[in-house]
C-alpha cells in the first residue's frame, strides 16, 4: 500500500501552543510573559523552529566537590562524561596543573600543561582537548597551542596562532576551532577570528569581529556561532551580542560562513570575563564584573535570536569563573570574589535531565543497504575478518513487520547480515548525521550534547552495510561479504546520504523509568528507548503542527511547513517496541550474549507539494535502540 494516497486527505488537527516563556524580571524589562518563538538554524538545508525556553525549567544551583586549588581565569570542558579543569591563576600566578572530574568522584591530577598559563581558551574537537593562547609564567602572551588526548594521558603541541593572544573565546562548531577576539601585543582588543581545520597544520582568516573584544564569551548553537560581552578597546564592559551562522561543511571539512556577523538582542547587564556555554537550545552566561570592585553574580539565559532572561543568580558574585555542559547540566568552576583566589567558584546549574544517555560502546550508525559496488575506497571492517559478517542471525521475516525500510519479495528462508566498517574516507560523517537528525529535531533535544560528543570523536561515527542472502552463514574468505565501496567525486557526499535509507542510535536509561523488563537480565534496559521516545515527542508537539496522519491509531504526525513548496511529515508511534521476550527476537546481535530490549523507528517523509503517489522525494527511518549484554 503506498504512503502517498493514505497520506493525501490529512486533516490538521491544530498547533500545539509553545510553552510560555516565565517573565524577564521587572516591569518594562526585555521578554514580557506571554508565548514565545525561537527559530533555530541547523545544518542540512533544514529549517527547525519554536524552541521552549529554558527557563520554564526547574532550576538549581547544586555544589559540586572543590577543586583541589583556588583558581581563577582557567579553562572548563566536558569529554566523555569527565570535566576538565586546565591551568589558570593560582596563588603563585599562572598554573600548569590539570585536574579531571569524573561521574561521582572528585577531581584528580593528570598530565600538568607543557607551561603554565591563564586567560586562556580551550575547547574539545576529534576527541582531543585543544588549549589555545592566554599568558604566561612572566605574564606574556602566548601563541602557543597544546593538545590533550584522554586515550595516552599525553599533551602534543599543535599549529600556533598567527599572533600572540590572551583573554580571548575558544568554540568547537562542525568540528572546526574558532578562536574570537582576545588582546594582542599592542592591540588591547582585537578583533581577530581565526579558524583551525580538522588536520590542518596553520590556522586560517575567519570573519573579523563587528568591533575589538577581549575577556570575551563565545558558544555554539545549532550552527550559529554567538559572541557575548566583553571588554572594548575602551576597557569598558560589553552588553553587545553578535551572531555569525556557519553552514555544515559539505563533501570537505571547511565550514561555510554567512556573509558577515549579525547583531543580536543585548544581555541584560554588561560583563566581561564571564562564564558562557550552551545548555540545550539556549546558552547561559553567569558572573563577571563591570568595573574594579563591581563583581557579579547575575546569571541569564537566551538563544541568540531574542532577548535574555533573567535566571537565579550565584551564591556569591564571581570574576573569571569558568562553564561547561555535561549531561544537561551547566557545571562551573574557579573564579574569585573581591580578594583574589578567596573562593574557589562550584556549582551545577540543573535542568530535568534527559533520562536517556547515548550508548557508547554502540553510539551512532549510518546504515548502508546498497549491495551495488561502486568505485571507491574500501572502509577498514571494525570487528571480524573482511570476509566475515559482524551480525549473522537476523531472519528477514521477523524484520517484516517491525517497520524497517528493508524489503523483500519472499522473505522466508532469507537472513539479514550486518557488518560494521569505518567512516571511508571522501565522506564527512559529521555531515551525514547532520543530515539524520537535524530534520527530527534531535539537535534540540536536552541530551542533545551527549550525541554531539560521540560524532565529535574519530570513529564515533559507524557504518552497517546489510546483505540480504540465505539462511545460515554462507561467507567464506572464497565467498566473502561484499567490501564497503563508496562514491567519490562531485556529488560523492549527496550520493553517499541518499543511498542510507535509516540510521541508528542506541541509548541507555537512567533507571527512572516506571517500564522496566522487571525480573529479567534485561531489568530497565529499554527505559532509554522510553524517554528518548517522550521527549522527542513532547518537542515536536511544541514546535510543529500535529496532524492526522496514516494509521492514527499507531502514530502521530507531524508536519513541518518552513519548506515551501514541499511537505515534510515525521511519523512517530505511539509508544516504542519493549520486548519483554527478548531472548526469541529474530534480531539479537550476538544470541549468547546481546539481545535488543528496546526499539524506536521515526519516520521522516518529503514529498514536492501535497503527498501523492507520484510526489515522494525521500524517506528516511531514524532507529532508537537498546540492548542488554549478558
Amino acid at each position: 500500500m503506498h504512503r502517498g494516497k493514505l497520506l493525501g486527505n490529512m486533516q490538521e488537527t491544530g498547533r500545539r501552543p509553545p510553552p510560555r516563556a516565565r517573565a524577564g524580571g521587572q516591569e518594562g524589562r526585555r521578554n514580557p510573559s506571554g508565548m514565545r518563538r525561537f527559530p533555530a538554524i541547523l545544518a542540512a538545508l533544514f529549517l527547525l523552529l519554536a524552541a521552549p525556553a529554558l527557563a520554564e525549567l526547574d532550576f538549581r544551583w547544586d555544589p559540586l566537590p572543590e577543586l583541589p586549588a583556588p583558581r581563577s581565569n582557567g579553562a572548563l570542558v566536558a569529554l566523555d562524561g569527565n570535566l576538565y579543569f586546565l591551568g589558570g591563576n593560582g596563588p603563585e600566578g599562572p598554573s600548569a596543573a590539570c585536574w579531571r572530574l569524573g561521574p561521582g568522584g572528585a577531581w584528580s591530577a593528570i598530565a600538568a600543561l607543557p607551561a603554565p598559563r591563564s586567560t586562556h581558551g580551550a575547547a574539545v574537537a576529534g576527541g582531543r582537548i585543544f588549549v589555545v593562547g592566554g599568558l604566561g609564567k612572566e605574564g606574556q602572551p602566548l601563541d602557543r597551542v597544546d593538545v590533550y588526548d584522554p586515550a595516552t594521558g599525553r599533551w602534543q603541541s599543535g599549529p600556533a596562532l598567527t599572533r600572540p593572544r590572551s583573554r580571548l573565546a575558544l568554540v568547537s562548531l562542525h568540528g572546526v576551532l574558532v578562536a574570537a577576539g582576545g588582546a594582542e601585543p599592542g592591540v588591547p582588543a582585537s578583533r581577530r577570528v581565526e579558524i583551525l581545520e580538522p588536520g590542518a597544520t596553520s590556522w586560517s582568516k575567519g570573519p573579523s569581529l563587528p568591533l575589538g573584544l577581549n575577556r570575551l564569551g563565545a558558544a555554539a548553537l545549532d550552527g550559529t556561532l554567538v559572541v557575548a560581552g566583553g571588554e572594548t578597546r575602551q576597557g569598558e564592559a560589553s552588553a553587545r551580542v553578535f551572531r555569525l551562522q556557519v553552514a555544515s561543511p559539505g563533501g570537505g571539512r571547511t565550514p561555510c560562513w554567512s556573509a558577515g556577523w549579525q547583531e543580536a538582542p543585548p544581555l541584560r547587564q554588561a560583563r566581561k570575563n564571564f562564564a558562557m556555554a550552551p545548555l540545550g537550545r539556549r546558552i547561559v552566561v553567569a558572573g563577571g564584573w563591570v568595573r574594579p570592585g563591581l563583581f557579579l553574580a547575575s546569571v541569564e539565559e537566551g538563544d541568540g535570536l531574542g532577548g535574555w532572561s533573567e535566571l537565579p543568580p550565584l551564591s556569591r558574585a564571581r570574576d573569571g569563573l569558568r562553564a561547561a555542559c555535561l549531561d544537561g547540566r551547566i557545571l562551573l568552576a574557579g573564579g574569585h570574589d573581591r580578594v583574589p583566589r578567596a573562593e574557589v567558584g562550584q556549582g551545577a546549574w540543573h535542568t530535568p535531565k534527559s533520562a536517556w544517555r547515548v550508548d557508547r560502546r554502540l553510539g551512532f550508525h549510518l546504515a548502508w543497504h546498497d549491495e551495488r559496488e561502486r568505485s571507491g575506497t574500501p572502509a577498514r571492517p571494525l570487528l571480524s575478518e573482511p570476509w566475515k559478517a559482524d551480525i549473522t542471525n537476523i531472519a528477514m521475516t521477523g524484520l517484516r513487520d517491525l517497520g524497517f525500510p528493508i524489503r523483500h519479495p519472499a522473505p522466508e528462508g532469507l537472513n539479514f547480515y550486518l557488518k560494521f566498517f569505518e567512516c571511508p574516507a571522501g565522506v564527512d560523517p559529521l555531515v551525514s548525521a547532520g543530515r539524520a537528525l537535524s530534520p527530527l529535531l534531535v539537535a534540540q533535544m536536552a541530551g542533545s550534547s551527549q550525541i554531539q560528543e560521540v560524532l565529535g570523536q574519530p570513529g564515533g561515527v559507524v557504518i552497517k552495510k546489510a546483505v540480504v542472502a540465505p539462511a545460515g552463514d554462507p561467507f567464506s574468505p572464497e565467498h566473502p561479504f561484499p567490501p564497503c565501496l563508496v562514491p567519490t567525486g562531485a556529488g560523492a557526499q549527496d550520493e553517499f546520504d541518499q543511498r542510507t535509507p535509516f540510521t541508528s542510535l542506541y541509548v541507555q536509561g537512567d533507571g527512572t523509568s516506571s517500564r522496566s523488563l522487571a525480573g529479567t537480565p534485561a531489568q530497565g534496559s529499554a527505559d532509554g528507548v522510553l524517554a528518548f521516545h517522550t521527549e522527542l515527542l513532547e518537542l515536536l508537539a511544541a514546535t510543529w503542527t500535529e496532524v492526522e496522519g496514516p494509521d492514527p491509531s499507531r502514530f502521530r504526525t507531524f508536519q513541518d511547513r518552513s519548506q515551501p513548496g514541499r511537505t515534510v511529515l515525521v511519523r512517530v508511534p505511539l509508544a516504542p517496541l519493549v520486548f519483554q521476550d527478548y531472548r526469541s527476537l529474530p534480531m539479537p546481535e550476538d544470541p549468547e550474549r546481546v539481545f535488543l530490549t528496546g526499539l524506536l523507528l521515526v519516520y521522516r517523509d518529503i514529498y514536492a507539494g501535497e503527498p501523492g503517489p507520484a510526489t515522494l522525494l525521500d524517506s528516511r527511518v531514524l532507529e532508537v535502540g537498546s540492548v542488554v549484554r549478558l
